[in-house]
């Protein structure tokens, strides 16, 4: 199988298109096939890089990320009548997405009205693909609609990513964590979780809280609140594990309609890590172990965490569970691209 890959996010900001290009098109070139992955305006233009240009002359299915704009269309079309696959693949709510985040401004640009900005042409254009995968089972049913046959296919890690991070040695503190974009920020707002971590400051003294990511409004809401918080800005994408290998628990709060349509990467990085971890109930974790499942209430929130760091739940077995269940996930991506590339 040759599959050629038109990743969309920029050098400066990798995330999304590893998961959703990079990782998968590394393992199965592993697996022996042939793939390319290049940034879409190297593919989207009359005068391909030769490497591109070479490839995509005998590519057997283009796999297209996120940005289905009209500018796009005329290749679309053109490689279809080549008898060429064209798959889009996407992981985010576009249609319930902030459009006064940065992450939204592309998207939408009215709060009211999802067919503003880009998301119209998007919406329109799923269409034209023969194939659209997505992972996340609510994302599915959103897109039934607009696409002639849209999947579900996981995000998935690879092992050389966790072979060698190191533990941080026993040093008496507790490390919290937690990594996203600003889109979170509503996810940690309107969760409980901020009251929660307050509360159990007053009770582990030594406890902090680590939040990696886009923006600065996360922590600053712990830092009101009274928690004690480190802040880091984006992180290399091949040296966030060895951060999250630095964690005693890990964190996934969700709220609102948007998050319950993410994907379960973070319990599932969590688990590679052997961290155990505790997340707001719903669709994205609710298959995912490893971890404890709460409410979005500050006592339940509370309870959980508390639940772990004092002993109460056997944090070493969670970990353990959350490693395997990992790790099987993460076996599970050659077979699943494999069958969605392939089978028409």
């Amino acid at each position: 199988m040759r599959v050629l890959w038109a990743e969309a996010d920029l050098p400066i900001e990798l995330n999304t298109s590893y998961w959703r290009c990079r990782i998968p098109a590394y393992r199965l070139k592993q697996a022996g096939h042939d793939t390319l992955v290049a940034h879409n305006s190297l593919i989207f233009t009359d005068t391909p890089p030769k490497q591109v240009a070479d490839f995509l002359h005998t590519a057997e299915v283009v796999v297209v990320e996120r940005v289905f704009v009209d500018f796009f269309i005329d290749k679309i079309k053109e490689w279809k009548v080549l008898g060429k696959k064209v798959v889009g693949t996407f992981d985010d709510a576009y249609h319930l997405i902030d459009p006064t985040k940065d992450t939204g401004k592309f998207w939408r640009a009215s709060k009211k009205d999802p067919n503003t900005g880009n998301f119209k042409q998007f919406r329109a254009n799923l269409s034209l693909f023969d194939r659209v995968i997505v992972p996340s089972h609510v994302l599915v049913e959103d897109y039934k609609p607009y696409c002639k046959d849209v999947r579900y296919v996981a995000n998935y890690t690879m092992k050389e990513l966790w072979e060698n991070v190191r533990r941080r040695p026993p040093d008496n503190n507790i490390i919290i964590g937690w990594g996203g974009s600003t889109g979170h920020v509503k996810s940690w707002r309107d969760s409980g979780i901020i009251t929660a971590l307050a509360r159990l400051q007053k009770k582990y003294h030594r406890m902090l809280v680590r939040v990696y990511g886009g923006g600065t409004e996360i922590p600053n809401y712990l830092k009101k609140a009274g928690v004690k918080c480190e802040f880091s800005g984006w992180l290399p994408f091949e040296i966030w594990p060895q951060h999250i290998a630095m964690m005693d628990v890990g964190l996934a709060p969700l709220a609102g309609l948007y998050d319950l349509r993410r994907s379960f990467v973070k319990a599932l990085e969590f688990g590679m890590a052997g961290k155990p971890w505790v997340a707001s109930e719903g669709p994205p974790y609710q298959d995912a172990k490893g971890g404890l499942l709460v409410k979005s209430r500050p006592d339940d929130w509370q309870h959980a965490i508390d639940s772990i760091l004092s002993g109460w739940t056997d944090a070493k077995n969670l970990a353990q569970q959350g490693h395997e269940w990992a790790l099987a996930q993460t076996s599970a991506c050659v077979p699943a691209y494999e069958k969605v590339l392939s089978e028409w």
